[in-house]
């Protein structure tokens, strides 16, 4: 037997033992296997984790579709109609479910009140690529136009989600009105997007930052409340900022068609905080304070 190794000594036989030199050097080994292969499986979970949210958005596009189908060719009203009476304004369109108060044209203050016969469930709605869902989404989900926020028991409350949804909803870009598609039909004035993943910058969460589902750079979870999700914070919310955003989004369009695109594709759009009135244009949230903050959508949407 080699010098140095030490006996181990078994049932009356003799076996050769690994020295205190050879064991580190498979440590070693096994440590640089890791180092090589977790980079890769992260990034196969990542791949993953994108595959499955275009596949959400794929059934979300296909399910309100359905819907409009069964409804002369027109899409739902948006829950993201807020306000009282009709004093109404727009809120972000990652809106899932609206405090139960009266708005004109508004005939549901919950998706799931109409989208629940035409998707499997909840987690089509949220994206896989957030840090984290609301713990009210089955909830929600069951509840349908009936539920109520638990935490916001005066109101009935809200409940935000992590993708946006344009169907009959509208916005600012550049100045000018942005409307999402009414119906099937596409008329005049009537967009194309129907769902994206959420993407925005400085509102009162993310302050001085970029908000997301999807991560980017060295994002920070943060946390939502009772009505809010958990999203990725990360950049500085800057314009020229958005060229350094890593990640990939997806959209999903009334032809049925999923896209992803990058952040230097998008456009900025502005929540309306007053709208257009006889002789008066749509009046954007303001940037400061921060409230709804600013929301980057495709491009393509407004081709």
């Amino acid at each position: 037997m080699g010098a140095g190794r030490a006996c181990l000594y078994c049932g009356g036989r003799e076996y050769a033992a690994f020295t205190v030199v050879e064991l580190l050097v498979v440590i070693s080994i096994i440590s640089l296997l890791l180092a090589i292969l977790l980079p890769g499986l992260e990034g196969v979970r990542r791949r993953a984790r994108q595959l499955l949210t275009a596949a959400n958005q794929r059934q979300i596009v296909a399910g309100v579709s359905f819907y409009a189908s069964d409804n002369s060719q027109h899409y739902p009203a948006s829950v993201a109609r807020v306000g009282l009476a009709r004093s109404w304004n727009w809120g972000e369109p990652f809106i899932l479910s609206s405090p139960r108060t009266y708005v004109p044209m508004r005939t549901n203050r919950s998706i799931a009140a109409y989208l629940q016969p035409y998707l499997p469930g909840p987690d089509v709605i949220s994206c896989p690529c957030a840090p984290g869902k609301s713990p009210l989404l089955a909830e929600f989900w069951a509840g349908g136009s009936t539920w109520s926020n638990p935490g916001m028991p005066s109101s009935d409350g809200w409940l935000k989600g992590t993708y946006c949804f344009y169907w009959s909803y509208e916005g600012l870009v550049g100045g000018k009105p942005l409307t999402g598609p009414y119906d099937t039909l596409g008329g005049a004035g009537s967009g194309r997007l129907l769902t994206s993943c959420y993407l925005g910058r400085n509102s009162a969460r993310s302050g001085d930052a970029f908000a997301s589902c999807q991560p980017s750079g060295r994002p920070q979870r943060s946390v939502g409340d009772c009505g809010e999700t958990d999203f990725w914070t990360f950049g500085d919310g800057t314009l020229a900022g958005i060229g350094r955003i890593t990640a990939t989004f997806h959209a999903g369009y009334a032809d049925g068609h999923i896209e992803g695109y990058s952040a230097a594709d998008t456009v900025i759009m502005d929540v309306i905080l007053r709208r257009a009135d006889v002789g008066r244009a749509a009046v954007p949230y303001p940037c400061e304070p921060k409230l709804t903050g600013q929301f980057l959508i495709p491009a393509a949407a407004v081709e």
